[in-house]
């Protein structure tokens, strides 16, 4: 019989109300207690490749905003008010078949409610995740879905780079031709000189250093639709959109990564739009895995043992 993936009520990190999806490759936690939140993606029985903020797990109903770790579902621009609204209280959900859908109750300052829909391939450890803002005030509004993932420490962040090509030159057939293809952005916490990066021929690379004193963040207008990290051998892949022509939050960032001393996150970004009363916008993330990946310390290597298993 051909295998299938299932979803079961489970108690986890100290939350008794939890759904893990499963199939036997690998395994997704949602959280029903708090979020919408994933907790956990990782091989049955191997490492969680997300982050988790042991004092935070199993608490509930604090009066702010706090990490937990995980996968999460912002509003950007990035403010204090509307980007930090507590997720702290117990969600919604429907199950069907191998799909978890939590929404949180929309916060009565701003009215957007945010929902997250998880879905688990049957075989493989393909995951799909649609992250939903609707908007339930009385007013229109504009925003973009933001969707941060927190990844364990001591990994490396690869972020495809367009390849290069010449200059057109006498050979230019219009003026898209001398037009740049890569928008880099970068927070005033970024430094040139910082060893965690590397700007590589066909990719940036982001170390995590648990040793570091200071943050660091940068984005990309990223065409390739595509992000991976690193970790134990492990190598967690993120897909995503890019929508040629939209307006991206952060002068043009579809992709943005920050770094600490406790983590890694890969953030996409879906397009600015005006939310109307009753409006919403939906944005797409695909997950998957592979194992056996060799640590990507050199260009050498990511060109060759895993840009190959990726494109």
């Amino acid at each position: 019989m051909k295998a299938r993936a299932t979803v079961e009520p489970i108690a986890y990190g100290g939350w008794d109300h939890n759904l893990r999806l499963s199939n036997g490759e690998v395994e997704v936690v949602v959280t029903l207690d708090v979020g919408p939140r994933i907790i956990r993606y990782a091989p049955i029985g191997g490492p969680n490749l997300l982050k988790e903020v042991a004092a935070e797990l199993g608490r509930s109903g604090e009066p702010t905003w706090k990490m937990r770790g995980g996968h999460r579902l912002w509003v950007s621009p990035e403010e204090p008010g509307r980007t930090y609204v507590p997720d702290n209280a117990p969600t919604t959900y429907a199950v069907e078949d191998r799909c978890v859908r939590a929404t949180a109750t929309a916060d009565t300052r701003h009215g957007i409610e945010r929902t997250m829909e998880v879905t688990l391939a049957d075989t493989g450890s393909e995951v799909t995740v649609v992250h939903q803002l609707r908007n339930l005030g009385a007013a229109a509004t504009e925003l973009a879905a933001w969707a941060l993932t927190v990844m364990a420490p001591g990994g490396v962040a690869i972020l495809p780079l367009p390849p290069n090509g010449p200059h057109p030159g006498a050979a230019a057939q219009s003026a898209k031709d001398f037009a740049p293809h890569l928008s880099l952005v970068l927070w005033p916490y970024f430094r040139f000189d910082d060893p965690r990066v590397t700007f590589g021929r066909s990719c940036v690379r982001l170390r995590q250093d648990p040793n570091a004193t200071g943050p660091t963040k940068l984005g990309l207008s990223q065409r390739a639709g595509l992000a991976a990290y690193w970790n134990q051998g492990l190598l967690f892949v993120k897909r995503f959109g890019h929508e040629e022509g939209a307006r991206y939050p952060d002068r043009g960032c579809n992709f943005e990564t920050y770094t600490d001393g406790d983590m890694l996150e890969l953030e996409t970004l879906g397009p600015l739009v005006q939310l109307p009363p009753g409006g919403e916008t939906t944005h797409i993330e695909r997950w998957s895995l592979l194992h056996d990946v060799p640590a990507p310390t050199t260009d050498e290597i990511v060109d060759r043992a895993i840009f190959p298993r990726i494109s």
